[in-house]
């Protein structure tokens, strides 16, 4: 079971220590490098309570020198690790980034289509939402989702916008039983 409260913790001390020291972005990208880039079977080892927590030091140490990741990184790495903490790398890299959506007013639009669109489809999109939200800055993730057929469904928070070809033929298919019965 995860504990939130733990995550969020982690997340929060990291966050806040970032943003005294200006090294926010740093943190966000290299935390995500870290939850990406450490195989599962490692990050279940690196929780074995017969490592010593010198070695496991030493172990955050490598780890960090592959990744080629900051000090301050390294640290914090360090401190999750030797708490045996190292399997909540990717709740606690996921929490901060959302700490700093908030912090600066970003916001995440989930565009699904069928198939990869072009820059500048995304960029109309973009320029839509912002109307919507002129307060925030907008951020594009494309999502290839082939069970939607054609079209395009947009998520922003949880306002969902399904301009899809499955929602207009499931629309389609409601107004078809209701006329008929």
């Amino acid at each position: 079971m995860i504990n939130n409260s733990l995550i969020d913790s982690y997340a929060n001390s990291a966050f806040n220590f970032a943003n005294k020291n200006n090294s926010i972005a740093v943190f966000e990208k290299e935390l995500k490098q870290i939850s990406q880039n450490l195989p599962q079977n490692v990050i279940t080892e690196l929780s074995n309570p017969t490592i010593s927590k010198g070695n496991l030091s030493d172990i955050a140490l490598e780890i960090g020198k592959k990744l080629k990741l900051s000090e301050d990184v390294i640290n914090f790495l360090k401190i999750i690790i030797q708490n045996r903490r190292i399997s909540l790398i990717a709740a606690i890299s996921q929490k901060l980034t959302e700490f700093y959506k908030r912090q600066n007013n970003i916001i995440t639009a989930k565009i699904y289509v069928v198939n990869e669109v072009s820059g500048d489809y995304l960029e109309k999109i973009k320029i839509i939402i912002s109307k919507k939200y002129p307060d925030k800055i907008i951020e594009i993730e494309q999502i290839i989702k082939k069970d939607i057929l054609g079209g395009v469904v947009i998520k922003v928070g949880s306002e969902l916008i399904d301009s899809s070809l499955k929602n207009s033929l499931r629309q389609l298919q409601a107004q078809l039983q209701q006329e008929c019965y």
